[in-house]
């Protein structure tokens, strides 16, 4: 898969669609050595359930929050943006990272649960299996669209 590949969370969209989520709630990610392939964004039972998570390195912490989110709901559209993710140089940033996972904190303090939903999951890796060494930094930027936008046929 291409660097930027994603899948959404049906769950996260379905429960968004019913006016369970707002851009005012707390939105985090983490990254993951496991692969692109081997997270199905539907089935997980949330970010705890996700093998490989990876432990707070260098300028990396697991579990921060993305800021500028944006989660609008128009008739059957769901768009969820939020701002760039970056990680600044550290020798002791992980060299392990295939993943980059964005989720919805129900938990408020960033725990990772097993009703923690998935938003989103993001390819890092330019051929799906080689894993991406942050120790120069990271900057992930997303589509000017949205991380994802949603039409759900009603």
């Amino acid at each position: 898969m291409p660097v930027g590949a994603n899948k959404v969370s049906v769950g996260f969209v379905r429960k968004s669609l019913n006016g369970d989520y707002a851009p005012s709630r707390t939105y985090r990610y983490v990254l993951s050595s496991a692969s692109f392939a081997s997270i199905n964004a539907n089935t997980v039972a949330g970010v705890s359930a996700v093998s490989g998570v990876l432990a707070s390195a260098g300028s990396y912490v697991n579990g921060t929050a993305v800021s500028g989110v944006t989660l609008t709901l128009a008739d059957n559209v769901v768009t969820f943006n939020c701002n760039s993710i970056e990680i600044t140089s550290n020798v002791l940033n992980p060299t392990t990272a295939r993943t980059l996972i964005v989720y919805a904190d129900v938990a408020s303090n960033g725990t990772q649960v097993a009703s923690t939903d998935v938003v989103a999951v993001l390819d890092l890796t330019t051929d799906g299996s080689t894993p991406v060494v942050l120790v120069n930094g990271m900057v992930f930027n997303f589509n000017i669209a949205g991380v994802y936008r949603v039409t759900v046929n009603v």
